[in-house]
């Protein structure tokens, strides 16, 4: 499952090529239970053992991004520590 994959099943409704009847039953339970879509923008929480709120946070799903994120964190004058 990838965060493509996920995105276009919450907004589009599409499901990834060559899946299973059961497959697809696994991927929508895992995808709206821990996924949403705001305003165009990936979000993922998974809820915690005898939490009832959830903390959503934004996907960073291309490797680009994430490496922008850690340079800069890295690059910031409080040091390494994020």
């Amino acid at each position: 499952m990838d965060f493509d994959d996920i995105f276009n099943f919450l907004v589009y409704g599409h499901y990834p090529a060559a899946l299973s009847k059961d497959q697809k039953r696994s991927f929508r339970r895992k995808a709206t239970e821990n996924y949403k879509v705001e305003k165009g923008v990936l979000y993922y929480a998974k809820k915690a053992t005898g939490q009832s709120d959830r903390l959503w946070r934004i996907v960073i799903a291309t490797n680009d991004e994430q490496q922008k994120i850690m340079e800069t964190c890295h690059a910031s004058r409080e040091g390494n520590r994020l």
